[in-house]
């Protein structure tokens, strides 16, 4: 999955300020940094909530009980999620999103 973030910054001092650069372990990162990690970790959200429903819906088919749940996670930040909307804004909540491609392999 891949998570998007609009340009807007992160106010310095806040709760979610300190996570990001606790996480990025760089007090200084630049609003394009924070706002990488952002979307990183909202796609690390969605993949963890779609993983405890898909989990629950699997135990429904028997042919599916070997299957391996896993998610790739992907910060774009400030990236556009789609090329063809031109009239995005820097505050743009339609850049808020996280995109997931998934496919279904069985485990040999």
């Amino acid at each position: 999955s891949s998570g998007y973030a609009d340009e807007q910054g992160i106010r310095s001092g806040t709760d979610l300020w300190r996570s990001l650069t606790d996480n990025l372990r760089n007090a200084n990162a630049s609003r394009e940094e924070l706002n990488k990690e952002l979307s990183r970790l909202r796609a690390v959200e969605v993949g963890n909530i779609l993983s405890i429903i898909l989990k629950e819906k699997v135990k429904q088919f028997p042919e599916f009980s070997n299957a391996e749940i896993r998610f790739i996670t992907v910060g774009k930040g400030e990236e556009y999620p789609n090329k063809s909307i031109k009239d995005y804004k820097a505050d743009d909540e339609r850049r808020r999103i996280v995109v997931i491609f998934w496919s279904l392999v069985p485990k040999l």
